[in-house]
This record gives structure tokens, C-alpha cells and sequence, in this order.
């Protein structure tokens, strides 16, 4: 009788560890290399930015995760393996942003929020016509005025004597 109560809790033993050995297999207690990434987006008024690209270089290795922004202006890279990371955030109408030194720490989520400065819209200024031509070479100073003008100051004609006809 002991003998079988001996075998029967070696196998209850057995049965146990067994059971713990298959549910830290279930629950994904093996080791983990990555972390998350995640943000908002907005611009310099805390307006979110739709389809803005946001890219995660590993300064390390070279790896580039990317992914866009969405209505929200959230955006989120997950499963990147740990290290420290280069951001990059681009958008139409708006200037890039780079965050440099972004920690990805083991099974943890990291959250960068953005702002974008308005930029990257070009303005052109055209002037044209051309300058008054300006003689260097005298200190008079000349206008010319046309016939209109001059028959509008009331003056009467040179040599005939101020009579008006």
C-alpha cells in the first residue's frame, strides 16, 4: 500500500509540473526583444496631421520601420527590437521632424508626440517693370512731363506773350 501511495504522488508531481511547464509555454513567458512606439501628431496649434509619415530608423543596426498617421493623428510600430532609434515625421505643407536618442526598452511602450512646424510651401514674390534710369555723373534733378501735363499747368506758349487765342 505505501508503494502505491508513493507512485501515485510522484505522478500527481509529475502531472503538476508538467502543468506549469505548459501554461508559461501558453502565456508567452519566453523572452521577449521588443517594445512599442507610439505617438500623436499635430502641428504647432495641437491640430492633429492625417497621413503624416512617421519612421523609426535603429541607430545601431539600420532598421527602418514606418507607418502613417491616422485620422486621429496617432500612429503606432510595434515589435521593435530594442535599442535607440532616429524618428522621423513628414507631412504634406509641413516641415520634417526628427526626435533623435528614442529608447525602445524591452516589453514596454514608448510614447512620442510630435509637432510639426508649418513649412515647405514655397512663396514667390514676383516684382517687375523696370527702375527710373538715375545719372550719377550730375546733382541736377530732371523730370520730363508729357504734353498733357504741361498744357494743364496754365502756362501760355514761350514768344507769344501770354495772349490767349
Amino acid at each position: 500500500m505505501r508503494m502505491a501511495r508513493a507512485m501515485a504522488e510522484k505522478f500527481a508531481l509529475a502531472v503538476v509540473l508538467g502543468v506549469i511547464v505548459g501554461l508559461l509555454a501558453i502565456f508567452g513567458l519566453a523572452q521577449q526583444i521588443s517594445g512599442d512606439l507610439t505617438g500623436t501628431v499635430m502641428d504647432e496649434k495641437g491640430a492633429v496631421v492625417n497621413e503624416a509619415t512617421v519612421e523609426a530608423t535603429n541607430t545601431n543596426t539600420g532598421l527602418k520601420l514606418s507607418t502613417t498617421t491616422r485620422g486621429t493623428g496617432e500612429y503606432r510600430i510595434t515589435n521593435l527590437p530594442i535599442g535607440l532609434y532616429k524618428v522621423t515625421v513628414t507631412a504634406s505643407n509641413f516641415s520634417s521632424t526628427t526626435v533623435d536618442n528614442v529608447a525602445i526598452e524591452l516589453n514596454k511602450v514608448n510614447t512620442q508626440n510630435i509637432t510639426l512646424k508649418v513649412g515647405g510651401v514655397a512663396t514667390t514674390l514676383e516684382v517687375s517693370g523696370v527702375a527710373p534710369q538715375i545719372d550719377t555723373t550730375t546733382a541736377q534733378l530732371q523730370t520730363n512731363y508729357g504734353e498733357i501735363f504741361s498744357g494743364n499747368l496754365g502756362m501760355s506758349g514761350a514768344g507769344n506773350g501770354g495772349a490767349e487765342s
